[in-house]
């Protein structure tokens, strides 16, 4: 069974095209990523990078996504061609039921 048709997600993603600019949290000065998104929900988003990224990395977007969050942890990472990586990525902090004041 291919990993792509796999959905153990708790949220149902939705098509979501964009270009997404992204940094990697690791080094001081955060080593700059471009990336076409391919699908978002309110857990995590996937997308297309050009340049090798890695599991486990935290990252922050530049590009302002619909969704209220600014950093994500890659799940994984399926080389698909030469400088093309297909990327799964948790966003950090998720909220998905409102804050209540008890």
């Amino acid at each position: 069974m291919p990993f792509d048709s796999v959905n153990t997600r708790r949220h149902p993603r939705y098509h979501y095209s964009d270009n997404i600019r992204f940094c990697s949290d690791y080094s001081s000065a955060g080593t700059r990523f471009h990336g076409i998104s391919v699908d978002i929900s309110n857990s995590g988003i996937g997308l297309y990078a050009f340049k090798p990224i890695y599991a486990g990395q935290t990252i922050s977007f530049e590009t302002v996504l619909p969704v209220p969050f600014q950093k994500a942890t890659v799940m994984w990472v399926q080389k698909r061609a030469e400088d093309l990586y297909k990327v799964g990525l948790k966003f950090i902090t998720v909220t998905t039921e409102p804050a209540t004041g008890k």
